[in-house]
């Protein structure tokens, strides 16, 4: 495929999880522990870096609780009633579209369990023909297999929103760009060693594929 190959993570990075990830919690903890979960804080918590079961434990849920809570919430974060709470985030569609004008090619390499689900989501957001290809690659070991795959498709960028987005394109050896409005916060990606952290896609497109952006005036 001719172009040059511009990696792009999914959740976070292309599309909002804050609602699938967050009233999901939010309900195994009354189902499970009648609980109810401050949505702000438990997000705010996961935004600087914990995981589910540290930011159940970090808004009082009881530790007994959290692991099964937890283990649940794994089991049905990508059902699809949950994964259509998941939205564009903005300019998302403008951005891929201008992509595509340019000697730029975009893929998707994400982190999920279901590759079906993921597919039949980017055909429901209208991102399926905005995209050259899509690697869906296991949760529980995603950086090392994302690193795989930006090797695979010879990317010459990645753009994502956790630090475990940024780890795959160092072990790739390619270059790196954060936003900022997914799943980690500006503050925690900085703390975790990120260089370039911006607050929307359209400024971390701009860090990696200049001077084809600027000359399209979309920086």
């Amino acid at each position: 495929m001719r172009g040059s190959p511009l990696a792009l993570d999914l959740d976070g990075t292309l599309i909002g999880c804050r609602e699938r990830h967050v009233e999901l919690a939010a309900q195994l903890a009354l189902e499970l522990g009648g609980v109810s979960l401050d949505r702000d804080v438990f997000w705010e918590h996961k935004r600087n870096g914990a995981s589910t079961a540290q930011s159940l434990t970090r808004v009082g849920v009881a530790p007994e609780l959290v692991a099964e809570i937890a283990s649940a919430w794994v089991g049905q974060i990508e059902q699809p009633q949950w994964l259509e709470r998941d939205c564009l985030m903005p300019e998302v569609t403008e951005v891929l579209a201008a992509l595509r004008t340019m000697d730029v090619v975009p893929f998707i390499v994400t982190a999920r369990q279901d590759a079906g689900a993921v597919l039949r989501q980017l055909g429901r957001l209208g991102l399926g023909a905005l995209v050259a290809n899509t690697t869906v690659v296991s949760p529980f070991n995603a950086a090392a297999e994302k690193a795989e795959a930006l090797t695979r498709i010879v990317a010459t960028g990645f753009i994502g929103d956790t630090e475990l987005d940024a780890s795959a394109a160092r072990a790739a050896g390619v270059p790196f760009a954060a936003v900022s409005s997914g799943q980690r916060s500006e503050r925690f990606l900085r703390s975790a060693g990120v260089a370039f952290v911006h607050s929307h896609l359209r400024s971390a497109v701009a860090r990696l594929v200049r001077p084809q952006w600027t000359s399209l005036g979309s920086a």
